[in-house]
């Protein structure tokens, strides 16, 4: 005899297992069902957020881009100042190039972009600068006379076909330099060994001088501040420019800052930063406060610019008139002038907060055609004598014969990030 009562409906207990196994089957379909389309929107949001993302990025290409052809068209146009008729050919910080205030922060449809346009040949070139032009930019940037002297001489021996290092006993450079490195502050050696091989060859980038002896990144990038948003002040739009590195052109404060591989060793006077006419003059026999005084100099005497007068210098004789310094036009494969012909044009496109830069160094020449006579007669450019010129390099000159001038830029290197 069963110990439980029996239910009048024997059925009911069956029947409501089966409803509790259905019930709870319903509701894990249901869990399912419920991740499956949560999974899914969260594709369909993050699909919808890259395809966003990528169309803004585009657009900031484009923007870039936009950029990058006004600063092109600026080489331009002053180019074809510079050869108007018997101008004085010259490139300085007070071109239309250089100025800033129509590349900055400029609207283009859906963005903004800045351009930044820097003169090559306002470096020292690392493949053409001989031992005292690199010893003199290693003092201006703080190196000890010595150990400026060795860095000056490891890079000329890294570019440098034989393999002699120079002022060094050794016959090899790479035993040299190895046994340097080894050296600590207090000149004891450290424990160990190190390997160091000379490139014997042209540097192909300004970052192999990290390779290079005595190359230390801090001297090499400069002591870079923080790159803190401070929430009172809004980053101005040229610090935002960066560098394919990462870095922002406002950080730049380093040797890298100083130097070029795109150049054929020319340096123009009038776009040198202080630091390269430092240089300049020690390697022309100054002593560091002396350079110092010829850089601080010429700073000033290019910033007598007026309205409607360009401080550039013109030649080496208008060099020393106004600054009171005399240089000489080469120092070794080094040539001081005032004109250029290579620059660097980086531009970032802003859509929305998604940037796109561009950075391309380019070459401008300008070619002279003679004027078909077909074409009709050359109207020459003339000058009003009861008012100021109405741009620093437009001349006259009735002699000249007819010319079509075309201009022309080469891109040597594009980079994009």
């Amino acid at each position: 005899m069963s110990a439980w009562p029996t239910l009048p409906f024997p059925g009911l207990r069956r029947r409501g297992g089966r409803a509790g196994a259905a019930l709870i089957l319903t509701l894990w379909i249901t869990v399912v069902l419920s991740l499956l389309a949560y999974s899914l929107l969260y594709e369909l949001r993050l699909d919808t957020r890259l395809a966003t993302l990528h169309k803004r990025d585009m657009q900031a290409f484009y923007v870039a881009r936009a950029g990058l052809a006004k600063g092109v068209v600026d080489l331009t146009n002053d180019l074809l100042l510079d050869r108007s008729p018997a101008a004085q050919l010259f490139d300085s910080l007070g071109d239309v190039w250089a100025d800033q205030t129509d590349k900055t922060d400029v609207s283009v449809g859906v963005g903004k972009y800045t351009v930044l346009v820097e003169d090559e040949e306002s470096k020292i070139s690392l493949n053409h600068a001989d031992v005292k032009l690199l010893y003199g930019l290693l003092r201006v940037m703080g190196v000890e006379e010595k150990q400026a002297w060795r860095v000056a001489g490891a890079i000329v021996d890294w570019r440098d076909v034989d393999t002699k290092p120079y002022g060094g006993q050794r016959p090899y450079e790479s035993e040299y330099y190895a046994d340097l490195q080894m050296l600590d502050e207090s000149g004891e050696r450290r424990p160990g060994n190190y390997a160091y091989i000379s490139k014997n060859d042209a540097f192909t980038t300004v970052e192999e001088l990290l390779d290079v002896y005595g190359v230390t990144p801090e001297l090499f990038h400069g002591r870079k501040p923080e790159r803190r948003r401070s929430p009172r002040r809004r980053r101005d739009a040229l610090e935002e420019l960066e560098r394919p590195d990462g870095t922002l052109v406002a950080d730049d404060v380093g040797l890298r800052q100083f130097l070029t591989v795109w150049t054929t060793g020319r340096i123009n006077i009038n776009t040198a930063p202080r630091e390269v006419l430092a240089a300049v003059a020690i390697a022309g026999g100054a002593d560091l406060p002396g350079a110092l005084g010829f850089s601080r100099a010429v700073q000033n005497a290019r910033a007598e610019e007026s309205e409607y007068f360009n401080a550039a210098f013109r030649s080496l004789n208008d060099l020393k008139a106004r600054s009171g310094f005399a240089v000489e036009s080469k120092l070794g494969q080094v040539s001081l002038g005032f004109l250029s012909e290579t620059f660097t044009v980086t531009s970032l496109g802003v859509v929305n907060d998604v940037k796109h830069s561009i950075q391309v160094v380019i070459r401008r020449y300008g070619y002279g055609f003679p004027k078909h006579p077909a074409v009709g007669t050359t109207h020459i450019w003339r000058q009003s004598e009861r008012l100021p010129p109405p741009f620093k390099k437009l001349r006259s000159d009735p002699k000249q014969g007819a010319q079509t001038l075309a201009p022309a830029v080469y891109a040597i290197q594009w980079l994009e990030w």
